[in-house]
């Protein structure tokens, strides 16, 4: 009895261990099973999650890059066209003219009986570019030597500053437009200074001076005073 209960048990007990281990089994199945599940889902998120991170970066950036280029494009077609055209067709019409377009020399002198004298300069375009004059002139008075004298200049014409408005002079390639300065005689404690044989011209809106020579020197007073009248086209009474 005790042997057969015995085999019995050992049976009940071999058949719960083979259980045990058929359970074991499963339960690892189950598990690995779930685990590539799990890890197949992790692998069906990973793409996605790239795509919401990584895609739109990589998609901006091309759209980002384009519209850049498209911007500096645009931004170079619209300053270098015209800029380019208008370098290639110069300096319209209504532009200042510089001081490397001008040439200055003097033109007429003229000695009252009164004290005064006009001298009268011309500012010639040597460019083939037209453009424009308009205003005045800035003029410093120079010795023989080219060392600057007293210079007091004074815009308008005549001892009244009056009588001269400044338009514009349109000067299209070899045109030219006039100025004149105006000295007047010393009176009392006054006395003349060193004739000015050189003037150093400046055009109106201009930086660069033109040296040119005068002859005859123009004369005026101790002070330097004198009267410079704007640029015209018409070269009669321009400085009276």
């Amino acid at each position: 009895m005790l042997a057969r209960a015995g085999v019995q048990t050992g049976g009940m007990r071999g058949g719960a261990r083979l259980g045990a281990v058929a359970l074991a089994m499963l339960l690892g199945a189950c598990s690995s099973s779930a685990g590539e599940r799990t890890g197949a889902s992790r692998g069906e998120q990973a793409p996605a999650n790239e795509q919401a991170s990584g895609g739109p970066p990589s998609s901006s950036a091309p759209g980002q890059g384009g519209t850049g280029a498209a911007a500096n494009g645009g931004g170079g077609n619209a300053a270098g066209g015209p800029a380019a055209s208008g370098g290639a067709g110069g300096a319209a019409a209504g532009e200042p003219c510089r001081s490397s377009q001008l040439a200055v020399k003097l033109v007429d002198a003229t000695r009252g009986s009164a004290g005064w004298s006009d001298w009268l300069f011309e500012l010639r375009n040597t460019s083939v570019t037209p453009c424009t004059l308009a205003g005045y002139p800035s003029v410093q008075l120079l010795d023989a030597a080219k060392h600057p004298l007293a210079t007091l200049e004074e815009r308008g014409a005549g001892p009244a500053l009056t009588g001269r408005v400044a338009t514009t002079v349109p000067l299209p390639a070899g045109g030219a437009a006039v100025f004149g300065i105006e000295t007047y005689g010393c009176v009392g404690s006054s006395k003349s200074q060193a004739p000015a044989v050189n003037l150093m011209v400046t055009p109106p809106g201009e930086t660069t001076a033109l040296l040119v020579t005068v002859d005859p020197p123009v004369t005026s007073c101790n002070d330097g005073r004198f009267v410079t009248s704007p640029v015209r086209s018409d070269p009669s009474g321009v400085a009276t």
